[in-house]
Order: C-alpha cells, then structure tokens, then sequence
C-alpha cells in the first residue's frame, strides 16, 4: 500500500484520548485547520511527500532559504485515505536542495471549503494510529544534512549560513 507523509504541529491536534473517544470533524477548532493546512502561493494546494526512509523524509524537507533547525514531526497518509475522502493528488517537483528527491513531492490539489474538512478526517485517522506519528530532533536533522553534504547530495554552498553553523554546533 501506498503512503504519504506531511510535517504537521502535533499539539495543534486532539489528544490520542480524545481521538480513541471520538472526533466530531465539524468541532474541529479553526485554528488547526488554518494554521495546518497553510497553502503553496497562489496555489489551492497542500504539500505531501512519498518517501518511507526518516532520512530522505527529513532532508526533503531543507530548503535553500531555511536558516534553522526545528524538530519536525511527519505524519504518515495511507494513500486510500486520500483517495476514499475524494481529494485529489498529482505529482509536482519539490524544491528540496537534493535534487533526487524533489520527484517525491506530491500536491493534494484543487482545495475548497468541502476538501479541507475531509482533509482533516484523513489526518485525524492517520492520528489513531501512533506508530504514524514521527518527530525527528534538531540533532537528528542536522546530522543527516551533515551526512548528505559530506556525500555530495547537497551542495553546503547552497546552505544559508546560519542554518550551517547550526548543522555544525548540533553535530559536535
């Protein structure tokens, strides 16, 4: 079976409790949906990657113009949860600074008022199952763009700054 995953702000969301107890979609606080749903530009678009390995998860996610570490966490889509909620996927490069996997980067396309909601359902099932629930540390972020710069896959040129000397004082 086919996944997906997406960096989401775990407290935005209810609680395991609260979610095992069950969720009424439509009690669901603005909040959650605006800041965790924020939109590409001009685009009606959400952001999703197709990678299974934590370290190609995370370094798909810098950026040329990131200039710090922040722990991420990364929820896990089952693809059948995207497509049985009728939202729609099509395949957009990413703008990762390594190059391979910006082929990863998937759209969930063609957002309005209904699609957001069923959006929220998906996130919200993906939620019941905590083994879909990741946070990688600052450190372990800096270690593996450490590890793709000293392999090549990432030119530290292409880095901003700050964002290196931090890789380098987490890595000591």
């Amino acid at each position: 079976m086919c996944s997906y995953v997406r960096v989401i702000k775990r407290s935005k969301w209810p609680d395991e409790e609260k979610i095992k107890a069950g969720i009424d979609i439509n009690n669901l606080q603005a909040r959650t949906i605006v800041q965790e749903m924020s939109m590409k530009g001009e685009e009606s678009s959400l952001s999703i990657w197709k990678l299974n390995n934590e370290k190609d998860i995370a370094l798909a996610l810098v950026s040329t113009n990131k200039r710090n570490l922040e722990k991420i966490t990364i929820l896990k889509i089952e693809e059948n949860l995207l497509t049985e909620n009728g939202l729609n996927i099509s395949q957009e490069n990413g703008c990762s600074v390594v190059e391979e996997l910006n082929t990863c980067h998937y759209d969930i396309i063609n957002m309005n008022y209904k699609n957001l909601g069923d959006f929220a359902k998906v996130i919200i099932k993906s939620l019941e199952n905590e083994e879909n629930v990741k946070t990688i540390s600052k450190k372990n972020l800096a270690i593996y763009i450490n590890d793709a710069i000293n392999s090549n896959k990432i030119d530290i040129a292409s880095l901003d700054e700050q964002l290196v000397n931090e890789i380098k004082k987490l890595i000591r």
